[in-house]
């Protein structure tokens, strides 16, 4: 087990449909977020498995994570 509650870089958690059974009622919503963040281009990026790279490749695309929505920032 291992924890990053102290750490500046956690590890970012994508694709989280692959990890539940498709019968979960989040499964829709995990999918739909993976679908629009592929569309941008975001998880085509080497450099998103922590949160330095993955806010990086955020603001790249002028966008940000709302809940489980991407939304384009002004």
């Amino acid at each position: 087990m291992r924890d990053y509650v102290g750490s500046e870089n956690p590890p970012i958690l994508h694709r989280k449909e692959t990890f539940i059974d498709p019968l979960d009622p989040s499964f829709g919503t995990f999918a739909e977020l993976t679908r629009t963040e592929e569309e941008r281009g975001l998880l085509s990026r080497t450099d998103i498995g922590h949160k330095n790279g993955w806010e990086e490749a955020l603001r790249d695309a002028g966008v940000r994570v709302e809940g489980h929505s991407l939304v384009r920032v002004a």
